[in-house]
């Protein structure tokens, strides 16, 4: 039987590896070059594309807080991660078919974007209400990860599937 310090380590630890995987959408630069070569995007519809990804983060922030104050952590985080995952998968199928959708992509960024908040909200009031007496130390943890989450996935990317940016 885990004892509570180390039940409490393990969450942090979890909240750190779940906000790992919530800047996905500042990944956009690498590979939109190949996306709109593929698409035939213009430069107009492939910085809307980015765009919107960072919208859907930034404009459900609200909603995943409302959410997220009313749920436990465990609906917004299978919520945000099926947000992610439809909208990774539909950017990814369009890619494969070569089909340029506008009206389906935009959509599919800010999805995205809101799941991507969604974990890391989530990932954020876990640590802090984990551990009340040492919020600040705690919310640091979920909030570098974040901030290295686009380097941990191209290096992820880079060593995991041979992938340069070029072959993006």
């Amino acid at each position: 039987m885990l004892t509570l310090t180390q039940k409490r380590v393990a969450t942090i630890i979890a909240c750190f590896l779940a906000s790992l995987g919530c800047g996905t959408t500042y990944v956009y630069s690498t590979y939109s070059t190949q996306l709109a070569d593929r698409l035939g995007l213009t430069a107009t519809e492939s910085s809307i594309l980015g765009t919107s990804g960072q919208m859907g983060m930034s404009l459900s922030g609200v909603f995943a807080g409302m959410l997220i104050d009313r749920c436990r952590p465990t609906i917004p985080i299978l919520l945000g991660a099926i947000f992610i995952l439809a909208g990774y998968s539909t950017i990814y199928h369009s890619f494969v078919v070569s089909a340029k959708n506008m009206a389906l992509l935009v959509p599919a960024y800010i999805l995205a974007g809101c799941g991507n908040t969604l974990v890391f909200n989530a990932s954020v009031r876990t640590a802090a209400m984990n551990f009340p007496n040492r919020r600040g130390t705690v919310i640091a943890v979920p909030m570098s990860a974040f901030g290295l989450s686009a380097f941990f996935s191209q290096v992820w990317l880079e060593s995991c599937f041979q992938a340069t940016q070029r072959a993006f």
